[in-house]
């Protein structure tokens, strides 16, 4: 541990800290040096610190994890900040994902599923992409197994899928080849159907989930739902139309399946208002495309 991160400091440093995100149940700050990660239900980061060095130990590129414990608002988990090292959602929500992007990224993938390590929650917001270096790193780590039963797990290999609004199909296809998948033409088939089920299967808890302002998804202000991640840039973009919490749940739906033609960002309960943006991606899907997901979506 630092010498500057001491038990008797870090409640100190904590409340000092600009709040990254926030929620009933959760909080993260930084002050550029450190994140801080806090559980307001004191529930244990021991499964997800001893997770940290299990990676170390084999040799997987993870945050650096330095203490964590409780201090008077909760449990507390520590972790050395990377500078200039956006997640991979955010780095590639402002330019195209390169070859030599998709090479290394289908080559830490590749990595990890040689660790022989399992992982419950791989995604593009848990992957750090440190620019300088041009390495991926991960972050935010409870849910690494130590035990994983099959060779391709879906839950790894899917991971280059969350670049499909940026990359042909054949481009990721390509990735998953790298990445050791057999039949990767087979396998982004299989994705589609899976993930598409699983939106469907869950989407009346996220119905709820949004109206109420659940913090995962939107945060209240005033009368209003915002989009939980929205910036104030973006919120400045708005076409406010006429709409209804049924038209503002069936958009963010949209949104969440990863169909891009709009972006849903508020919905002003007194005013019935949707506030709509366009799509921030620069590769937006083709028409053909987005019909074809409609269909799959069961909801054209």
């Amino acid at each position: 541990m630092d010498r500057e991160l001491t038990p008797e400091t870090i409640a100190e440093r904590f409340a000092a800290a600009a709040v990254v995100k926030s929620n009933p149940v959760r909080e993260v700050r930084t002050d550029e040096k450190y994140f801080y990660k806090l559980d307001r239900r004191n529930r244990s980061f021991a499964g997800e610190f001893a997770a940290a060095k299990l990676l170390e130990e084999r040799h997987i590129p993870v945050v650096e994890h330095l203490w964590h414990g409780r201090i008077s608002a909760g449990t507390l988990l520590v972790t050395r900040a990377l500078p200039d090292a956006p997640t991979v959602r955010e780095y590639i929500a402002t330019r195209l994902p390169d070859g030599a992007f998709q090479r290394n990224f289908a080559a830490f993938i590749r990595e990890f599923l040689d660790s022989k390590l399992g992982h419950d929650d791989l995604h593009i917001g848990n992957i750090l992409y440190a620019t300088r270096e041009r390495r991926f790193v991960l972050v935010d780590v409870r849910a690494v197994k130590k035990f994983r039963l099959r060779r391709f797990p879906y839950s790894i290999c899917r991971a280059p899928l969350e670049l499909r609004r940026h990359l042909r199909r054949d481009e990721l296809c390509d990735m998953l080849e790298l990445v050791g998948v057999p039949d990767p033409e087979r396998f982004y088939d299989r994705a589609m159907k899976i993930e598409a089920a699983a939106l469907n299967h869950e989407w009346q808890k996220r119905r709820g989930q949004i109206l109420s302002g659940y913090p995962k998804f939107t945060r209240v202000d005033g009368s209003r739902l915002v989009a939980a991640e929205a910036t104030e840039e973006e919120l400045a973009q708005l076409t406010l139309l006429p709409g209804s919490e049924g038209e503002f749940c069936s958009a963010f739906y949209w949104q969440l399946a990863q169909v891009p033609y709009r972006r849903v960002l508020t919905f002003d309960r007194a005013e019935h208002t949707i506030g709509v943006a366009p799509e921030l991606f620069p590769t937006p899907l083709p028409e053909v495309e987005i019909a074809a997901r409609k269909r799959l979506y069961g909801t054209d």
